[in-house]
């Protein structure tokens, strides 16, 4: 298991660094944390780091955003902190050029799981807000 302890952006993008160097596509990964914990900072610190040019959003209204990479890999980000039942979409295998960060997953563990990788991020010291430069975090996979 890799642990890592981070006050800021900038030490969130080695982190995300490190695990982009875990995936190979077909993987679906399980974002744990409680609200602001910072789920879906990583997924935007991920994203940057596999080159995407859109810009990186919580998709917790609107329950899935889809981030192209330059070499075609589909990122699906999922979130489903306000459903009672799993999405249809979720119960088909994520192909070999995707991978689907799914944040709340723990929800669904039966019926989704097992997980490729599950990405823990807690406060250890809140700061002020839910910035990530604000407090100090763990994540661990």
């Amino acid at each position: 298991m890799a642990e890592y302890s981070i006050q800021s952006e900038g030490e969130l993008q080695k982190v995300a660094t490190d695990f982009a160097e875990q995936l190979s596509g077909g993987q679906v990964v399980s974002l744990r944390g409680e609200l602001g914990a910072g789920k879906t900072a990583f997924v935007r610190a991920l994203a940057k780091v596999l080159n995407v040019t859109e810009p990186v959003s919580s998709p917790t209204y609107v329950l899935q955003h889809e981030y192209y990479t330059p070499d075609g890999v589909l990122i699906e980000h999922w979130d489903l902190y306000r459903l009672t039942q799993v999405p249809e979409e979720l119960l088909v295998p994520a192909d070999s050029r995707t991978v689907r960060l799914i944040e709340w997953a723990e929800k669904f563990a039966t019926q989704l799981g097992p997980f490729s990788f599950e990405v823990q991020i807690e406060r250890i010291e809140p700061g002020e807000d839910s910035l990530i430069d604000s407090g100090v975090r763990k994540v661990c996979w």
